[in-house]
């Protein structure tokens, strides 16, 4: 459970998160921490681990609905970094800026998919992505792959490259990739992606 996957550094991380001005602050917002963590944690995120992609995989199986969701989810709030252009007038001066929404899947709620208000897990979107590649496979060839791999592929240690490597899927660039091959500076996706911390699943 996630209680019991709180390290000092987690703690850290997730104060750092909330930006508290003071030491006093500070000191109530890890006592809060402490005392009810799913509050402050909310889940953890399998972010970088190849069983996220099983996990998700497995569960899109459940029914149509399912692969019609995570089909959906990746169509509707994409991975990475996305230009935006925009006038206020028309013929006006156009202004061009750069949308991110994080790097989880909110709209998948954490359990086999099922429609409950707490997710005990946030899916990173790149391994959400991942798992669309996999649902492109036919299900008989992906399915007997992941069973004669199944102890490594769910393997905590195992990270989303064996996976990618395995199957041979197209490896997602990282956010800081996509970020400067938009022609992002350092600074702006240093903006877009700090602030934010989510407890990995161990």
């Amino acid at each position: 459970e996630v209680v019991a996957t709180l390290t000092p550094r987690d703690v850290r991380r997730l104060v750092e998160g909330f930006g508290p001005a003071s030491s006093q602050d500070r000191a109530r917002a890890v006592a809060g921490i402490r005392s009810d963590p799913f509050t402050y944690v909310g889940g953890c995120s399998p972010e970088g681990q190849a069983r996220a992609v099983v996990a998700v995989w497995l569960a899109a199986q459940g029914s149509p609905g399912n692969e019609a969701l995570v089909r959906r989810v990746i169509h509707d709030d994409p991975y990475g970094f996305h230009r935006w252009t925009a006038t206020a007038t028309p013929g006006g001066a156009a202004t061009t800026g750069f949308d991110f929404q994080g790097p989880s899947q909110w709209e998948l709620p954490g359990d086999g998919f099922a429609d409950d208000s707490y997710s005990a897990v946030i899916w990173p979107k790149a391994e959400v992505n991942l798992a669309a590649q996999l649902l492109s496979r036919p299900d008989r060839e992906v399915g007997a792959t992941i069973r004669a791999n199944w102890d490594r592929l769910t393997d905590p240690a195992t990270p989303t490259s064996d996976l990618v490597a395995l199957f041979h899927l197209t490896p997602l660039p990282t956010l800081e990739q996509q970020g400067r091959a938009l022609g992002m500076s350092n600074a702006e996706i240093a903006d877009s992606l700090g602030g934010s911390y989510d407890v990995p699943c161990r």
